[in-house]
């Protein structure tokens, strides 16, 4: 009975996160803002920073050095911005 109730109440938010990361696509170029408790990402064409991996509620972004990769849950994302040139 509880593990049918946890399902219907994560369902929504499910959906909602693969929704919510559709515009972010593997080997895509951005900017990632990191804010105090949470990022910004803007798509750009010739963006810093690079997708590396696109979860159900997360993602994975290199830095432009490619020096690290930051993995990011979808709780910590404020916002996606594309901006068209």
């Amino acid at each position: 009975m509880y593990k049918l109730a946890l399902i219907v109440l994560l369902f929504p938010a499910m959906l909602f996160a693969e929704e919510f990361l559709a515009p972010l696509k593997k080997n895509q170029k951005i900017n990632l803002i990191s804010k105090d408790t949470y990022y910004e990402i803007l798509i750009l064409k010739d963006g810093l920073d690079t997708i590396t991996e696109v979860g159900k509620d997360y993602i994975v972004v290199e830095d432009a050095l490619k020096a690290k990769e930051i993995r990011i849950p979808i709780y910590r994302i404020k916002n996606i911005t594309k901006i068209n040139p």
